[in-house]
């Protein structure tokens, strides 16, 4: 719910936005990263803010069952990991660690038609969502604002991950890798570049989500956590999404605010009046 502040509020504002042209419209951000990294470049000199974006319109919550499956997330339409090569490996070594003793399976988006409903997401033991593209997708909002515990690649494998993009250039390292064709292009891309975008990615930014470097990894950290130790996982996500919503219910306050007062015509000059001729 976002309340506009009252007009007596406005003068903490006009101080600074009393010069320049009105103020019509306002860019926000809601990847950090994809900010900086597709758009930021070409609109140097702007101001652009940034907020969590969590979808306000899911209301489903995680609950956990002990017997149930772990979902693995397909991505969206765009830049997707799973129909990789390395995707399709990944995807049959998982199932592979599956014995008929195991008390839960995997539930496989990737290799399926089915379109789940939130409710049904959200009734998963845990969610594993792994992508190429480093920007966010809503798919990540919304496990995210779900949550459901989030296991997610660690630095070091989601950018030997992402350096295989060639689908938009600047987003991965193959393509500079072929247009110089020096051996070296490739791992210096992968280590250097790669990694200094890492750290603006909300798969990293969101301290909460579980990280895994390997196949063997994940799965020992699936089959370390009860339905207790999720429990935690998901209390911890709720307390930061709280305060993720209350710091962006400030922010669009202020920014409504703001908008208003720069935007709003100065008061008219009071006519000049016309001595008296007695005067």
């Amino acid at each position: 719910k976002v309340e506009i502040l009252q007009s007596a509020k406005y003068d903490l504002f006009v101080k600074d936005l009393e010069l320049g042209p009105p103020l019509q419209s306002m860019f926000v951000r809601e990847d950090l990263g994809r900010g900086y990294r597709s758009v930021g470049w070409s609109e140097s000199g702007h101001f652009h803010p940034f907020v969590s974006g969590l979808t306000l319109y899911n209301s489903q919550r995680y609950l956990c069952r002990e017997t149930a499956d772990v979902l693995v997330m397909r991505e969206g339409s765009n830049f997707r990991f799973w129909p990789t090569m390395r995707g399709r490996i990944f995807l049959a070594t998982l199932q592979e660690f599956l014995t008929p003793e195991s008390p839960w399976r995997f539930n496989m988006l990737p290799l399926s038609t089915d379109r789940l409903k939130y409710q049904e997401i959200a009734s998963h033991r845990a969610a594993i969502f792994v992508q190429r593209w480093l920007a966010a997708k809503m798919t990540l909002k919304d496990l995210l604002v779900m949550e459901i515990p989030l296991f997610m690649p660690g630095p070091v494998m989601q950018s030997s991950i992402s350096a295989h993009n060639t689908d938009l250039p600047g987003y991965g390292c193959a393509m500079q890798a072929v247009s110089e064709m020096h051996a070296w292009s490739w791992p210096i891309c992968r280590e250097v570049k790669l990694g200094f975008w890492m750290n603006l990615m909300p798969s990293f930014r969101y301290p909460h989500i579980q990280h895994f470097e390997s196949l063997i990894d994940l799965v020992s950290q699936l089959s370390s956590h009860s339905c207790k130790s999720l429990d935690r996982i998901s209390a911890r996500m709720q307390r930061w999404n709280r305060a993720l919503l209350a710091d962006d219910e400030v922010f669009w306050r202020n920014a409504i605010l703001a908008l208003k007062v720069w935007a709003e015509p100065a008061a008219p000059a009071a006519p000049l009046q016309e001595p008296d001729a007695t005067e």
